[in-house]
């Protein structure tokens, strides 16, 4: 087992966005062939834009983080209102704490802002990651892809007072 890397979870900026989107294609590329068909893949990849990123942290719809080190973006994850809506995770790095330390710091903000659970939409490589930081199934559902081709995730939440920091 590699050692965990020591990164900087930060805000993410516009310019970070071209670095992001190639860490969010090259997960779903890479790890997402574990549990999805090749055409899923290529649906849920599909249409990727460094734009949707800037957009989405201009208007404050989401709050977006990335996690660094050495200047190099490996990691970031997205808050909305209602749901943690990704984490990704260059495949170069997972399951070397860069995913964790991304989770921790949206339930951090999740916190702050009076929540006392958090949801989100599970893929299915995903799903282990998310029930060893403490989240259960509560349903499973088709979740859209940018392609068109739904594919199958596990809904799931947990219970922020249970967990502190």
């Amino acid at each position: 087992m590699r050692p965990p890397l020591h990164v900087v979870v930060r805000a993410a900026r516009p310019e970070d966005a071209v670095a992001i989107r190639r860490v969010q294609e090259r997960s779903i590329r890479e790890l997402g062939p574990t549990a999805y068909t090749p055409a899923e893949v290529e649906s849920w990849a599909k249409g990727l834009r460094a734009e949707a990123y800037v957009k989405a942290m201009v208007s404050g719809s989401e709050t977006m983080l990335v996690a660094e080190a050495n200047g190099r973006i490996l990691g970031f994850g997205s808050l909305k209102p209602l749901e943690i809506s990704a984490i990704y995770v260059d495949p170069d790095v997972a399951r070397r704490g860069v995913g964790g330390a991304v989770l921790r710091r949206l339930e951090d903000l999740a916190r702050a802002q009076g929540r006392r659970s958090v949801r989100l939409t599970a893929s299915l490589p995903g799903e282990p990651f998310y029930r060893a930081h403490g989240y259960r199934e509560i349903g499973r559902r088709k979740h859209p892809t940018r392609g068109g081709i739904p594919i199958d995730a596990v809904v799931m939440e947990k219970d922020l007072s249970l967990y502190g920091r």
